[in-house]
């Protein structure tokens, strides 16, 4: 019984820390590399992902483009992930190894988000033969025309803040008259992609 009862209440932890990292890359997503509330050095290295390396006339490539902007991703991580993990272990003395797994998990989840964003500029990537791939590359495409759909792996946020849509429209100023070349990036970042 105490196998089963960890096993749950792992499983409920790994489920909760999905949902978080969704959530928390849907809001830095949107507030952070679109509107700037960081200020505008994060936002450009985003620019330079939306508007030179994938512009929405020629989102997809035959190969992969590093856009340099995964590693902007691992601020969030840090501060809404292991930081808070590792505050609860000093805290609560949890053990090290599930404390292990939680961080194993978060940085796959970052890994995987980054694995599948990249992937829908790819022309016949291997996942098109899936349909739940095939229409989140669609709403990925439309995040590129408009401020909508901001999730990554999944839109649940988008619909709970009114931000998604299905629907492909003109393509709009989704960097509300941002001002900028690639040049104003975070060239640090160059280096770790």
């Amino acid at each position: 019984m105490k196998f089963i009862v960890n096993f749950v209440m792992k499983l409920i932890v790994m489920i909760f820390l999905f949902v978080l990292i969704e959530f928390v890359a849907y809001m830095w997503h949107r507030f952070i590399n679109h509107l700037g509330f960081l200020g505008d050095k994060i936002r450009v290295t985003h620019y330079c992902h939306h508007e030179e390396m994938y512009p929405h006339d020629n989102m997809i490539s035959e190969k992969y483009k590093t856009a340099h902007d995964t590693w902007p991703w691992f601020i969030p991580l840090s501060i809404f992930g292991y930081l808070p993990l590792y505050l609860i272990y000093k805290k609560y003395n949890i053990n090290k190894y599930l404390i292990s797994m939680f961080v194993l998990q978060l940085t796959l989840h970052v890994y995987i988000i980054s694995y599948i964003h990249d992937s829908y500029h790819i022309k016949n990537h291997r996942l098109n033969k899936y349909k739940w791939y095939r229409t989140n590359k669609k709403y990925h495409y439309i995040h590129h025309l408009d401020n909508k759909n901001y999730g990554i792996t999944t839109y649940v946020f988008d619909k709970l803040f009114g931000t998604f849509s299905g629907e492909i429209v003109d393509k709009k100023d989704i960097f509300n008259n941002l001002e900028t070349t690639c040049d104003d990036r975070i060239k640090i970042f160059d280096l770790l992609g």
